[in-house]
């Protein structure tokens, strides 16, 4: 073999191996790309670090730009908590402006405490308004009052901060905020005037001192629990010298705690006023309880008596015809092993323990024409090892052998058609194809718009209580069913919203 034709072997062997290294490769890369999460991060403009900080001297204002930047993310959801030095900087007195542009709904908040702002921020109820690039979330106003020497005072973010993403790598409970960067500050005395005549002195008026209100927050965790079932209570007051409980609850109580109800059989409001020198302030939290359970009645054996004698023959008993039943096996969107419609196969993150371990659905009958023969509703029970629902509605009656279409509604759920095109015996349990119920109908209309959007942002409580909401109202809006309505139960309902009216 001469050196030409060794030359072009030795060419094709690498083509032949190059081919499906490449091809390994950019799969990687795609697969990389399929499981992007978690890049989004939270910063301040105008940038600055500990070698390069604000300069600023005592009584000077100034401004920092709360900024997002999404990176592969879609971000719905900012869940801010900013905390700073009081000593060193302070509030203004009109210290917070939105970016109502990129964020037109505020959830909750601002909230300002000593040292801390806290508040919720998002898209609103359109999800294709989703926040892909760097983008401004707000604006905060500072004022410098005291001075930090050579080591810069923080404005940071806390661990508590999250961002929420309707993004198809994403799911709906998950933190996709990967790092956060704080502005540095450094603030010098005011430079020491020249020195002019000497006034006459005159005396300063002793300035009142100005008392601050004081601050309550009461949590109750669950607030939904079931019959015979306890909750935890948390409450946290500042500035405050005293704290009376009234309600389901007396007593003089500690300026910060927690307390257990112990068994609950109905609803209970607890509340809790704090007073101080500048005032009091009064918090109040319902826990709703289940409805008690049935139990089982314990049979009891009939006795046996004895029989006459009789030569009169017993006559055949008629048979009793057997009612139609449905197995059911389905998932429900941000619950057991249930994603939602922007990821339907990524359920890692939806609640695993739903306080309703059973619901109620609906199940309907149609017939070739879409004329409903037989309506029926029934049960089915949360399975955690297959994290599905599952159970058998008995529908009351047989039905004429033939073939059908069937539809299934549950509370919360818009209505859904079971796949194909169902072959139905009389007197016979038909076992229905696995089908997913799509979450969000709060209002129970067969569609998802601004209805339940409006009952989910008044029942949204997580830094502070809902702005208008009823224990039933809350029920509905849990969406990821973990007795609590925030940011979760808002960012699936927007996951979801791509489908919008039930089948």
């Amino acid at each position: 073999m001469n050196k030409k034709n060794l030359i072009i072997l030795a060419l094709l062997g690498i083509i032949i191996v190059a081919i499906p290294l490449t091809v390994f490769f950019s799969q990687q890369q795609q697969d990389i790309r399929q499981q992007a999460a978690g890049t989004t991060t939270l910063t301040f403009n105008p940038a600055s670090n500990a070698s390069s900080p604000i300069n600023k001297t005592i009584n000077d204002p100034f401004s920092l730009e709360m900024m997002v930047n999404p990176a592969d993310n879609e971000v719905s959801v900012v869940r801010f908590e900013i905390t700073y030095d009081p000593t060193k900087v302070t509030l203004d007195s009109n210290p917070f402006s939105l970016n109502t542009l990129a964020f037109p709904t505020m959830l909750e908040g601002p909230i300002f405490s000593s040292g801390k702002i806290a508040g919720t921020v998002t898209i609103g109820s359109d999800y294709s308004k989703a926040v892909k690039t760097l983008t401004r979330v707000a604006t905060i106003k500072f004022k410098a009052i005291g001075t930090t020497g050579a080591t810069p005072t923080v404005v940071a973010y806390t661990i508590n901060a999250q961002v929420l993403s309707v993004g198809s790598n994403d799911e709906a409970a998950e933190n996709v905020l990967s790092s956060t960067l704080p502005a540095y500050i450094r603030i010098s005395a005011v430079p020491t005037p020249t020195p002019t005549s000497t006034p006459v002195p005159t005396s300063t008026p002793i300035p009142t001192p100005t008392s601050i209100p004081p601050t309550l927050t009461l949590d109750a965790d669950p607030d939904i629990v079931s019959y015979n079932g306890s909750s935890q209570l948390m409450w946290t007051s500042q500035n405050a010298t005293s704290c009376t409980a009234s309600n389901a609850w007396s007593g003089i109580k500690a300026l910060s705690g927690n307390q257990s109800t112990g068994p609950l059989t109905t609803a209970k409001t607890y509340t809790l006023i704090c007073t101080g020198p500048g005032g009091s302030v009064t918090r109040s939290v319902t826990i709703t309880v289940l409805s008690q359970p049935t139990p089982t009645p314990t049979r009891t054996p009939t006795p046996t008596s004895t029989p006459v004698p009789t030569n009169t023959p017993m006559p055949t008993a008629t048979p009793v015809p057997q009612a139609t039943r449905f197995n059911i096996v389905a998932y429900m969107h941000g619950i057991g092993n249930s994603g939602d419609n922007a990821n339907p196969n990524s359920f890692s993150l939806s609640n695993k323990n739903p306080v309703r371990s059973q619901r109620t659905v609906t199940v309907e009958v149609f017939d070739a024409t879409d004329t409903l023969v037989l309506s029926k509703s029934g049960l089915v029970g949360y399975n955690s090892g297959t994290g599905n629902f599952t159970g058998v509605v008995d529908m009351g009656q047989a039905i004429t052998p033939g073939q059908y279409n069937v539809r299934i509604k549950s509370p919360q759920y818009l209505k859904r058609r079971v796949p194909g095109i169902q072959t139905i015996d009389s007197n016979t349990t038909t076992n229905l194809p696995t089908f997913t119920f799509i979450t969000g109908d709060v209002v129970t209309d067969n569609a998802l718009n601004i209805l339940d959007y409006n009952v989910i942002v008044g029942c949204y409580s997580d830094f502070a209580p809902a702005i208008s909401c009823t224990p039933q109202k809350k029920l509905d809006a849990d969406l990821t069913d973990d007795g609590k309505v925030n940011q979760f139960d808002y960012n699936l309902f927007l996951r979801d919203l791509s489908v919008q009216i039930g089948d």
